[in-house]
């Protein structure tokens, strides 16, 4: 079958496409995120040992927390500059 990762990319990708195309960002980012892991554990409950799995997910946590606070601290720096 497909590796875990481009799984995750596809099925997360698709997800973020129809939250922002369809339903106008309604959910954030780490929602989709969860929604994605949900899918995984609902097809197979043991994926939770592959290391594959928990590094892909871990990573993409990662880099969306990262990105979120990166987001908020610039927009308290644009709040600060222009006000």
């Amino acid at each position: 079958g497909m590796p875990i990762a481009a799984m995750r990319a596809f099925i997360f990708g698709f997800l973020c496409f129809i939250n922002k195309k369809f339903l106008h960002k309604k959910f954030h980012t780490l929602n989709l995120l969860s929604i994605t892991m949900s899918i995984f554990f609902f097809i197979n409950p043991y994926i939770v040992y592959s290391l594959s799995f928990v590094f892909t997910f871990l990573m993409t946590f990662v880099i969306v927390l990262l990105n979120s606070f990166a987001n908020l601290k610039y927009k308290k720096i644009k709040m600060i500059i222009f006000t």
